[in-house]
């Protein structure tokens, strides 16, 4: 079963997630229209100032650990801070529910 990330509505936040031997940090930036996340995999830079893409893999799959993440929005073009949390939300899927 997926698992969800709460998502705070505010311009910045931080937040660590364990997935098996795996430690991510998620740094998430929201500007006027559009929110872009850094991610480290266990304190190594994965991405950088990547613009938040709605219902997409948040990084390439190379980087991922056991399955993806992936926003999963309901009605966004573009992902704005302000509807995360509430429309936008983080998942991760395991390897055994991709398709």
């Amino acid at each position: 079963m997926a698992t969800r990330y709460v998502l705070e509505a505010t311009p910045r936040q931080q937040f660590n997630v364990q997935v098996a031997n795996d430690l991510f940090t998620f740094v998430i930036k929201g500007y006027d229209t559009f929110t872009t996340v850094d991610v480290l995999k266990n304190g190594v830079s994965v991405i950088f100032g990547s613009k938040l893409i709605p219902n997409a893999p948040l990084f390439p799959v190379q980087y991922q650990s056991n399955g993806i993440f992936s926003l999963v929005c309901l009605d966004e073009r573009e992902v704005v801070w302000q509807n995360l949390g509430k429309t936008v939300s983080l998942y991760h899927f395991s390897e055994s529910e991709l398709p």
